[in-house]
């Protein structure tokens, strides 16, 4: 009887949406679900079931199915399933900075631009939607930074996602979690910084699954140009110190910003660092931190520091009733 039930629902999740209604009153009417189907199948309860069709990390069979994918409900790997009609059978793999991506479908070999990718997604495409997933999301979250997405950081997060899936071949993993990391690669790489925690809570993946998944990201484009910048690191806390008065103010200047810019706290490496910078250089200078110091202390690029350091004095600077608190 469990065979006849699996052949059941693997019977319905493998038929076209518009036909299962009709295949369920066929069974109806033949007076028993499980008789018509072990008919189909030719098969009995004692018949060996399939075990590629369990998941290959939890070995259960519980798939959330796509156009073109299944997750596993209970663990979140994701696969491949077989597409039917046309489909793009290659896509060529994209060098960094290349905005013209070619691509063979139906045996012809067509050249499309990246920086137009919302007029060639196509439900022919496999990886469309997930894509779709990626440029929505890095809208979001430079909407909440106030400026629009760059071209690049959008090039380069879905020439990672393409990539991924031409290199990876039959290697399983959690699919948010690799959406994670193309987001999070797209922009760092070109210095933009985003939060793990905000990507982790958009995309519904906790960070330790982020982190398990980055082994195998860059196990994947270890041979690539790519791989020199996939610098992944859990947070550390910076190693610097503070004399009790600038203590005081990165306590008021953290406030101003969770308030202001809607951050979270605790801050990432690149705020504080930014802070101390600030404080120390412009506010309370009596014992100044270096952009080389608070870059090695934090692990954040003297370029970053300084850009988010700028961007803290300018708030500062519009907002004099503030910064009146920070000097008195």
């Amino acid at each position: 009887m469990i065979a006849a039930k699996f052949l059941l629902k693997n019977k319905i999740d493998n038929l076209p949406a518009s036909k299962r209604r009709d295949f369920l009153i066929t069974c109806i009417k033949k007076n028993g679900l499980l008789k018509l189907l072990e008919e189909e199948e030719e098969t009995s309860d004692d018949s060996p079931v399939d075990l590629n069709l369990f998941c290959k990390v939890c070995n259960t069979y519980d798939f959330i199915r796509y156009n073109y994918s299944e997750t596993c409900n209970k663990c979140g790997t994701e696969r491949l399933i077989q597409p039917s009609g046309r489909v793009y059978e290659k896509i060529e793999y994209i060098k960094p900075g290349e905005n013209i991506v070619k691509i063979v479908k139906d045996g012809k070999e067509i050249k499309v631009n990246l920086n137009k990718i919302n007029q060639w997604l196509q439900d022919t495409d496999p990886l469309a939607t997930d894509t779709q997933k990626i440029l929505d999301n890095l809208e979001l979250i430079f909407n909440t930074k106030g400026i629009e997405v760059p071209s690049i950081v959008k090039n380069t997060s879905v020439a990672l996602w393409y990539n991924f899936n031409l290199l990876r071949k039959e290697k399983s993993y959690n699919k948010k979690a690799i959406l994670v990391l193309c987001v999070y690669y797209g922009a760092t790489m070109h210095g933009y910084i985003i939060s793990l925690e905000q990507l982790s809570k958009i995309f519904n993946v906790l960070l330790p699954t982020i982190f398990t998944a980055n082994t195998l990201f860059k196990e994947i484009f270890k041979s690539t140009e790519y791989y020199k910048n996939l610098n992944l690191q859990e947070k550390k806390t910076c190693n610097v110190n503070l004399t009790p008065k600038n203590k005081l103010l990165l306590e008021h200047i953290k406030k101003d910003l969770i308030k202001n810019f809607k951050i979270s706290d605790p801050l990432d490496n690149v705020y504080y660092a930014a802070i101390v910078y600030y404080i120390t250089n412009k506010i309370n200078p009596a014992i100044k931190f270096t952009l080389n110091e608070l870059s090695s202390a934090c692990n954040i690029s003297t370029t970053n520091i300084s850009r988010y350091s700028k961007s803290i004095e300018n708030f500062y600077n519009k907002n004099p009733k503030f910064k009146k608190l920070l000097v008195n």
